[in-house]
């Protein structure tokens, strides 16, 4: 019960000085009201550690639940982070599939001086029948090629040229011998020779451009071309008719290039990521925090995009299918969320655990502007899954064993009582072990010792029927039930009462934990939320029938009064605590002033002048023990007291012959503190 101080100005009397001192300055005598002080049972103990009996007696219980070790989701599931690394270079860049035709007229061919004669005579002839005479070795020379649309030049790592050449002529070719040339300094590309092409037939054949360089600008050079004419058949001549050479660039992968590079996918992995949990294999869980990072630097003069995708990671239904950019010449960090999302660790297809599938695109779109790229540029993509803590998981938590000690637990219980001994009977003392995962565990205690660190006394726990016997503790039978086992300690089967009796401080403790002993047996069903917890405590719960020698009540009060007084102008006098004692036992009282340190500066009653009688046993308390302990204070203390304005109460409650008394939560001890004293006041 929190104290409630009732802080008031009341002048009972007062009388002008013996002298005075002058005509604006006296000494008057005044009574003052200081403080009202109510300390009660929850002055001792803490009051989640009191409850009221059922009966209307209202006497209380000391209930506690000193916890000892518990296990929880980071013992059972740790996911570690999961990071990768990708830098994709031209080397996985492409220039795709592109293709150009070149048309060779006959026209084209009869105007060249190879034909002489002959080529007048086609030319002539345009639109008639006319049999046609043999060719022999002509040598049509060079035929310009514009390939920039493929590319300004380009310096090939890998690739292919396809060739095709149509005769749309109509007499045969024969013994075609020509070169591909780039105009700029007529280096071969590529160079071949055909026997044969019927007319309306075709050629192909496919060329390496690797380690090439190749400009846009190109010369298709027919050295030597024969054809053995139409005979003595005449044939149509028409001058538009054709050689149709078709070239198609495939594959193309460059170590440089000034080119319009094409939309593409550099990167399309698809992967299986596994965890290893060392032990623990889940087949899904439900993220509480967690989260996907990226960084992304490149130096390609075109905007990347990259998208990041778990299909098996839903949340409101829909899948983690993160996008971001990498824009060139530029560092980009990203940050998802995976807060609430539901993950399937059954892998791609469904078959396996502690694995989630994943997908990693890095798309590239053609701004239609030419970009020069080298084997420098690159984009370099860091990502991964990290802090992943799983709020729900289901799978098997796997066979293992905790030792959990020795180590120790503060003991608060008994922190606020000061006394040499203490003796409660009718105690109830349990061992509580809660199991609230969804897996069994066997546990065995190994030991129990009571500390206390202000006398140094230890006393180990003596139960031969727990300590040391395995206790098999059932899986948590849904999400919202714990599995429970209480092991009662009392005086026929431990030495439980002792450990109490030496208001012990702390505890140690050895245990050892072993979740699912029996093996996977639930078939991949166990299951654990992030709050669940495998834990054991000591549930303790005495009636406060105390027998005391030196039991300690405390409370801090603050003297106030109004602004009509002020105490540093109090010159000496009396301080009277009125006192109304309900406990059925005597008390004695102790005043003392806290200075601005929190530290006690002085003591103001002799031991000889502070004793309360008791009051009448009973739930009523109905005839308190009553008295008034004055002390006499000098000018300086009650500066003091002025200055830090912090008084601390002490009441000891003691009982003769050691007898066993009953508190009840309707015991107070009242305190109410007046002042008598020479006060100096002023007119200035």
């Amino acid at each position: 019960m929190k104290n409630k101080f009732i802080y008031f100005f009341l002048l009972a009397s007062f009388a002008i000085g013996g002298c005075k001192l002058s005509d604006k300055q006296w000494d008057i005598n005044m009574l003052v009201p200081l403080a009202h002080a109510d300390l009660t049972i929850n002055n001792l103990i803490n009051d989640t550690s009191l409850k009221k009996s059922a009966d209307s007696s209202g006497s209380l219980y000391l209930v506690s639940v000193q916890s000892l070790k518990s296990l929880n989701i980071s013992n059972f599931l740790t996911v570690p982070d999961t990071s990768f690394q990708k830098t994709v270079s031209l080397k996985t860049l492409t220039l795709g599939d592109r293709t150009l035709k070149q048309n060779i007229t006959l026209g084209q061919v009869a105007k060249n001086p190879a034909l002489g004669l002959s080529g007048q005579i086609l030319i002539a002839e345009n639109g008639h029948k006319l049999a046609i005479p043999p060719i022999a070795n002509a040598a049509l020379g060079k035929t310009p090629v514009n390939a920039t649309t493929l590319f300004t030049t380009a310096t090939f790592i890998d690739g292919s040229l396809q060739l095709n050449i149509y005769n749309g002529f109509p007499v045969p070719l024969t013994h075609i011998h020509f070169e591909l040339l780039n105009q700029t300094n007529d280096s071969v590309i590529i160079a071949d020779s055909i026997s044969i092409i019927m007319p309306h037939g075709s050629f192909s054949n496919s060329y390496s451009l690797a380690h090439k360089t190749v400009s846009g600008n190109l010369n298709l050079n027919i050295t030597q071309m024969s054809s053995p004419g139409s005979g003595t058949d005449s044939v149509l001549i028409d001058t538009t008719n054709a050689i149709a050479v078709t070239l198609t660039g495939s594959n193309m992968q460059v170590s440089s290039a000034t080119a319009v590079f094409p939309a593409q996918n550099l990167v399309n992995d698809s992967v299986d990521v596994v965890y290893d949990l060392h032990g623990p294999v889940f087949k899904y869980f439900i993220i509480r925090s967690g989260s996907i990072d990226f960084k992304t630097t490149s130096s390609i003069h075109d905007t990347m995009h990259i998208t990041y995708t778990i299909p098996g990671a839903t949340k409101s239904g829909e899948p983690i299918n993160e996008h971001l950019n990498a824009p060139p010449n530029a560092t980009v960090y990203d940050s998802f969320s995976l807060n609430g999302y539901h993950v399937d660790l059954t892998g791609q297809y469904h078959n396996t655990s502690n694995t989630f599938y994943n997908i990693l695109q890095v798309h590239l779109d053609s701004t239609g502007k030419l970009e020069h790229i080298s084997l420098s540029d690159s984009i370099y993509i860091f990502y991964g899954l990290f802090h992943v803590v799983p709020e729900y998981a289901v799978g098997y938590l796997g066979t293992r064993s905790y030792i959990e000690g020795p180590e120790s637990v503060p003991m608060d219980f008994f922190k606020n009582i000061s006394a040499n001994k203490l003796n409660i009977p009718n105690l109830k003392v349990t061992l509580h072990i809660n199991n609230g995962i969804g897996a069994p565990a066997s546990a065995i205690l190994k030991s129990i010792t009571a500390v206390n660190s202000r006398t140094n006394k230890q006393i180990p726990l003596i139960c031969s029927k727990y300590i040391g016997t395995p206790l098999v503790i059932p899986a948590a039978p849904d999400t919202l039930t714990s599995a429970t086992l209480d092991l009662p300690l009392d005086y026929t089967n431990s030495n439980i009462s002792d450990l109490l009796g030496i208001l012990p401080d702390k505890l140690l403790y050895l245990f050892n934990f072993t979740v699912d002993p029996d093996g996977n047996k639930s078939n991949y069903r166990d299951f654990i939320y992030y709050k669940s917890t495998i834990s054991a405590s000591l549930n303790i719960q005495a009636p406060l029938e105390l027998g005391i020698d030196g039991l300690v009540l405390q409370d801090t009060i603050v003297p106030n009064i109004t602004n009509n007084i002020d105490l540093s102008r109090v010159q000496n006098g009396t301080m009277h605590i009125a006192v109304s004692n309900g406990y059925p036992v005597s008390a004695k009282l102790q005043l003392y002033i806290l200075g601005n340190t929190n530290k006690i500066t002085d003591s103001l009653f002799s031991s000889s002048a502070n004793t309360i009688p008791a009051g009448s046993p009973g739930s009523g308390n109905t005839a308190p023990g009553t008295g008034t302990v004055s002390v006499t204070l000098s000018q300086s203390q009650w500066q003091e007291i002025a200055s830090n304005k912090r008084l601390i109460m002490k009441v000891t409650l003691n009982t003769a012959n050691k007898q066993v008394v009953k508190i009840y939560s309707n015991t107070h001890f009242t305190a109410k503190i007046t002042g008598q004293f020479r006060y100096r006041n002023s007119t200035n």
